[in-house]
């Protein structure tokens, strides 16, 4: 699992693939698939925080700005689909299928 600084998120564009920096995880650097907000407002995949948190290295804290994020899961800890963040996932599926339909090419026939 690698994970980016907040600066090196910020000063990269799109890196080519058309993720929105809002919309990329800092652990995966991927899509955010079922996003989960931080009370510190930095968000990561759930399937990244499950990830994080079975590590034997997991500090209990937000992997861009190191804010402790102990307390905010074991408030969700008996429903970790209540901590995405529902609105964020449905802008991010509005962006994907934004870009989806921007890289189309029209086909013309022979």
């Amino acid at each position: 699992m690698m994970m980016r600084t907040e600066n090196e998120m910020n000063n990269r564009d799109d890196g080519g693939d058309g993720i929105d920096p809002e919309c990329r995880c800092p652990v995966c650097y991927e899509w955010l698939e079922a996003p989960v907000t931080f009370e510190c407002n930095h968000s990561i995949c759930l399937g990244c925080l499950q990830q994080m948190l079975d590590s034997a290295y997991c500090k209990g804290v937000c992997p861009m700005c190191r804010h402790r994020i102990l307390n905010f899961i074991r408030r969700n800890a008996k429903n970790p689909a209540a901590m995405v963040n529902q609105p964020l996932a449905a802008r991010i599926a509005q962006k994907r299928a934004e870009g989806a339909r921007s890289t189309r090419r029209p086909v013309t026939p022979p």
